[in-house]
């Protein structure tokens, strides 16, 4: 039987990781570039943000281990995570999308007509079902948030 014991407190060791996660998606996004050695790694980008998915999934469920049992954990499990990740996803979301209802660029139409999927964490499922929009990407990257949050409810 496979026994794996959790140890609490902060590893280094995942600070690494998520440095590599790091270079991984930055090289993936610069893979416009000719240069060899950044074509050739950006091929594997999208393992970073996969690796983002394992860290986040690993430390999550090692808060929820810790608090387990303490009263009202799912709730300040939840509040913690509101408290850190809403105000500046929100924020960003109304810089965008107040001055675009007064200024009509045809880069923002795509995230007006479907604004509701980005308000309310479900943007992933829109790109899921119809596809990456060619003509916008200012948000796009916020589908990995999207995920995140479902992955909290879960």
């Amino acid at each position: 039987m496979l026994n794996i014991e959790y140890k609490k407190g902060h590893v280094n060791a995942l600070d690494g990781l998520r440095g590599i996660a790091i270079i991984l998606v930055l090289f993936f996004h610069c893979s416009r570039f000719e240069f060899l050695p950044v074509r050739a790694i950006s091929a594997f980008g999208w393992t970073g943000v996969d690796l983002f998915f394992v860290l986040s999934g690993f430390l999550i469920t090692g808060i929820l281990i810790d608090t387990k049992g303490k009263e009202g954990f799912y709730k300040n499990f939840f509040m913690k995570r509101v408290l850190r990740i809403f105000p500046l996803y929100y924020l960003t979301l109304c810089i965008f999308f107040i001055p675009s209802f007064f200024f009509h660029f045809e880069l923002t139409e795509y995230y007006i007509t479907h604004q509701i999927y980005f308000w309310t964490y479900t943007q992933n499922l829109l790109f899921a079902f119809d596809g990456w929009p060619e003509n916008a990407r200012f948000l796009n990257h916020f589908w990995s948030l999207a995920i995140e949050e479902q992955f909290y409810i879960f």
